[in-house]
């Protein structure tokens, strides 16, 4: 026969909030809102809800890497825009200028 249903909904709150981040309830400390429509359920139905569980685990954490990687390129881009792009002087004057500048910055630094 198959395991007991809260072998299952504990390695689904393990897979989902402990591993991912995912909000659920602790099966352990909230009851079921339903305890299904079946009466009595097969080897074949909890394997199914296993491999299901599993799927949306693994595709639950590929989006989430998917969205770091994003954010990061993203942030890279906008870093990248942010650096001003320093000019060359156009007189002796002005080259002085930045030349006092420089040295105020690198003194912070």
């Amino acid at each position: 026969s198959r395991p007991a249903w809260s072998v299952l909904e504990g390695l689904q709150y393990k897979g989902f909030c402990l591993t991912n981040g995912f909000g659920l309830f602790d099966p352990e400390k909230v009851a079921p809102s339903s305890a299904g429509s079946k009466p009595a359920s097969d080897l074949q139905d909890y394997l199914e809800e296993v491999l299901a569980l599993r799927f949306a685990i693994d595709m639950l954490s590929l989006a989430m890497k998917d969205g770091e990687e994003f954010i990061d390129m993203q942030t890279k881009r906008l870093m990248r825009k942010a650096v001003p792009k320093q000019r060359l002087p156009g007189n002796a004057v002005e080259a002085e200028l930045m030349a006092l500048k420089q040295k105020t910055i690198d003194s912070f630094g």
